[in-house]
């Protein structure tokens, strides 16, 4: 299985290969908003 290293709230990733999620100025690459966590993604799975 593949895994990721993502790093969020630092301007620089810490080792090769790890994503650095930068949510503040300077050099902010995320742009977050509150109903980007707040409201659903995925709707209610159907039981059989």
């Amino acid at each position: 299985m593949k895994r990721c290293l993502i790093e969020c709230g630092v301007r620089q990733a810490s080792e090769d290969g790890a994503l650095a999620m930068n949510v503040s100025d300077p050099g902010k690459n995320v742009n977050l908003r509150i109903d980007s966590i707040s409201r659903s993604m995925v709707g209610n799975i159907p039981t059989f």
